[in-house]
């Protein structure tokens, strides 16, 4: 440990070998409660046609069925489809789109509180 309180930055990255790193690519299958659900948002998108919304896909689940899938409350569902989203990488939204800044407004067009009293 530095004067700082810092972590001192020469410690090699021998102490995480055999740690497995999280930030890979999940193998095997998601939780069953997660790929039922995602299963079932994408059969639903298929026979509708087009990339519906989650409330769109589940109404539409509730009326047609979905292959011996028991369909849990909306929020549930819902929740269990991210589930299997985050799974596969198929989040609907990014990140901040991909976006490496802190903002997508240069700093020299922001308007601070300063400035507008």
């Amino acid at each position: 440990v530095q004067a700082s309180g810092h972590l001192a930055t020469e410690q090699s990255a021998d102490h995480l070998q055999g740690v497995p790193d999280v930030r890979e690519k999940p193998t095997g299958r998601p939780e069953p409660r997660f790929e039922m659900a995602y299963q079932s948002y994408q059969d639903a998108a298929e026979k509708m046609g087009f990339e519906p919304s989650d409330r769109d896909a589940y109404e539409w689940l509730k009326e047609h069925g979905s292959n011996d899938y028991q369909l849990p409350e909306f929020h549930t569902w819902k929740r269990y489809v991210r589930g299997g989203r985050k799974f596969y990488e198929t989040q609907k939204n990014s990140p901040r789109a991909a976006r490496t800044g802190r903002s997508i407004v240069p700093a020299d067009d922001v308007q601070t509180r300063r400035d507008r009293d």
